[in-house]
C-alpha cells in the first residue's frame, strides 16, 4: 500500500491558502466596539531532537487591526496554521473578562513525510483586554 505525502511546498501552499480565508479584512473594531486594545503575552514551543525551541513574544492590536488572532506554530514543517485564539477572545467579550490564561498544543502533524505523528507544537499564553469606558 502506498502512502501519499506532501512536498514541503505543497504543505505551504495548503497552510497558506488556510491563512487566506481566515483574513476576513473585518476590524475588531466591527466585531468587538467596546474594546480598545487586546494584549496577547505569548510563548511558543517546539521539541525537537537537539531540545526544546523557545520563543516569547507579545502583541498589542488595536481597534483599526484587523481581527485576526492566529498564532503560528513554531514547527516550520507542521501542517497546522497555528494556534486560533478567536474562541478565546470572543468568550472573553461575552463575559467582559479581561484576563485570561491559557495552553493549547498544537493541532497539526510534525512534518509533511510523516503524516502519523502529532506536532509537539505548544502556546503558553495571556490575553488582557482593555475596555473602552463607558461616560
Amino acid at each position: 500500500m502506498k502512502k501519499w505525502h506532501m512536498t514541503v511546498t505543497q504543505n505551504e501552499k495548503q497552510k497558506q491558502s488556510t491563512l487566506n480565508a481566515y483574513h476576513t479584512g473585518i476590524r475588531i473594531e466591527e466585531t468587538f466596539p467596546n474594546i480598545e486594545r487586546i494584549e496577547i503575552g505569548y510563548i511558543r514551543t517546539h521539541q525537537t531532537s537537539f531540545g526544546p525551541n523557545n520563543v516569547k513574544e507579545a502583541m498589542v492590536l488595536k481597534p483599526k487591526f484587523e481581527a485576526f488572532f492566529i498564532i503560528p506554530c513554531l514547527n516550520r514543517e507542521c501542517s497546522s496554521v497555528g494556534f486560533d485564539l478567536s474562541n478565546d477572545i470572543f468568550d472573553m467579550y461575552r463575559a467582559h473578562q479581561k484576563e485570561k490564561t491559557g495552553r493549547m498544543n498544537c493541532c497539526g502533524q510534525e512534518a509533511p513525510d510523516h503524516p502519523e505523528q502529532s506536532c509537539s507544537g505548544t502556546l503558553e499564553y495571556t490575553i488582557k483586554i482593555e475596555y473602552k469606558s463607558i461616560d
